[in-house]
């Protein structure tokens, strides 16, 4: 019963009925105060709705905005190509070593709370990022606003889904956060372009000190608390797990620069080591695990999980050396960059609108398939027009890419859930994501060296070829996982 509402204690039928103390109240008056009681709680439940959706623009907004501003913000800092990365990754970096985490913080400690955490730390580290006067500050509040975002996400979820009274609206509630996020992955370049046009490229970071400002007002005059969940938080293996992804992360980037043989990267490479060894023992033993690691004897789930990977490789890959080719080789402002990826970053929602349909009618296994396809055949289309003078072959190139990778994402989302216990799924979908983002953050550091010297159209080529094998990589493995179906829900 929602705690929110007032019982009604007899109905119009009843007559009168003693309620305060033997006091006769005619039920009229009591009907009134249930009807405000309703009426004020869908505007909490709908206050909830838009702030969890906008914290889902937000981050989603962030791992894309500042890849189309980032030749902008190197020649105002003086930064070289592994500052670029570096400014690029810090935020997907913290973002992934978090993210596993956060989701057992909302249950623990309520997601309202989690959720306004979140948002204190992502505006100021915005306000910082807008003000850097050196790379090195900047790098600092990317890191932070990674840490923010990672709190916000499943957080935000929570809250948009807290006010939905039955399957249906929590279904409606959960398409209107994944839409929303979606517009801003989409939205990101060509707000990006906007801004650096209108203001410079420090107004890109202050998006988000308008947006959390809002979004913390809304919640803390509008949003009830979700209750917190009964659990263990298992600090063990966030911490492990972090330290494992920060090792990993932070030698894909400074390996290329440095060397692989390098101290720093060598100690980055045996963090990574001893934080899976010592995240897999303290899984063992945890109450409540992070991550179970029966979930990799999954087929499904380790299979969506590495196609996870892969995909935001070539996705985040692409579109870093994209923003170097427009703006850098071929000389386009950041408003007219921005405007030529929407072909490209645009049509992802309407791929994942059409995806359900397909998924009912020909099954998961051929939807990701077309997705595949449809997205490989689009990198093989833009590794081949990117290097020509004209710009519409490359456009044209673009287009199916956003289609097929949105289609790929929600296919590929939806074969994860159905592949592992409905219990398990908060658990399986946060490991997901996890991987999702260190494979955005490994796409940006293989690429970023070979695009960065004087051979700009040789490592493009280069790197688009990767972004290809990549691509067709998946192929096999969906093929391969075809028989592993939706029973493994009951399993």
């Amino acid at each position: 019963m929602d705690e929110r509402r007032p019982l009604v204690l007899a109905s119009q039928a009843d007559g009168p009925s003693p309620v305060d103390g033997g006091v006769l109240m005619d039920t009229k008056t009591l009907v009134k105060p249930r009807r405000v009681a309703d009426r004020e709680a869908g505007r909490g439940d709908r206050a909830a709705l838009a702030a969890g959706a906008a914290a889902a623009f937000m981050v989603f907004l962030g791992t894309t905005i500042v890849t189309l501003a980032l030749p902008t913000m190197l020649r105002a800092l003086h930064g070289g190509a592994a500052a670029g990365e570096w400014i690029v990754n810090a935020y997907t970096l913290t973002l992934a070593a978090g993210l596993i985490s956060a989701g057992a913080l909302a249950d623990v400690l309520g997601a309202r709370r989690v959720f306004l955490t979140g948002l204190a730390v992502v505006a100021p580290a915005s306000a910082v990022a807008a003000a850097a006067g050196a790379v090195p500050v900047l790098i600092a509040a990317q890191l932070a606003m990674g840490a923010g975002a990672a709190l916000l996400l499943p957080s935000s979820l929570a809250l948009a889904t807290s006010g939905a009274r039955d399957a249906s609206g929590r279904a409606r509630a959960v398409a209107v956060w994944g839409a929303t996020g979606g517009v801003g992955l989409a939205a990101g370049p060509l707000v990006g372009g906007v801004l650096i046009a209108a203001a410079g490229w420090r107004a890109v970071f202050l998006v988000n000190v308008v947006l959390g400002a809002a979004a913390a007002v809304v919640t803390l005059a509008r949003v009830g608390a979700v209750p917190a969940r009964p659990r263990r938080l298992d600090l063990g293996g966030q911490l492990t797990a972090g330290a494992a992804i920060a090792g990993l992360v932070f030698g894909m980037i400074e390996g290329p620069h440095l060397g692989w043989t390098h101290p720093a990267v060598l100690a980055a490479g045996g963090v990574f080591a001893a934080g899976v060894a010592a995240f897999a023992l303290v899984e063992r033993r945890a109450a409540d695990p992070l991550l179970p690691l029966g979930l990799f004897r999954r087929a499904g789930f380790s299979g969506m999980s590495a196609l996870g990977v892969l995909f935001n490789f070539t996705f985040y890959g692409v579109m870093f050396a994209l923003s170097l080719l427009l703006q850098e080789v071929k000389g386009e402002p950041p408003l007219v960059a921005g405007l030529s990826f929407l072909p490209f970053t645009g049509l992802i929602a309407l791929g994942n609108l059409v995806t359900p349909s397909l998924l009912a009618r020909f099954g998961s296994t051929a939807a990701l398939l077309a997705g595949e396809l449809l997205f490989g055949g689009a990198i093989a289309a833009i590794l081949v027009t990117g290097p020509l003078p004209q710009e519409w072959p490359l456009l044209l190139a673009m287009t199916p890419a956003g289609l097929g990778g949105g289609m790929v994402v929600a296919a590929m989302t939806t074969r994860l859930v159905e592949s592992v216990p409905a219990a398990l799924t908060g658990a399986a979908t946060a490991a997901y994501n996890t991987g999702r983002q260190v494979g955005s953050s490994a796409g940006v550091a293989v690429f970023g060296p070979l695009l960065a010297g004087a051979a700009f159209a040789t490592g493009f080529r280069i790197a688009l070829g990767l972004a290809v094998a990549a691509v067709a990589a998946t192929v096999p493995v969906t093929i391969a996982l075809r028989h592993d179906t939706a029973s493994a829900r009951t399993r």
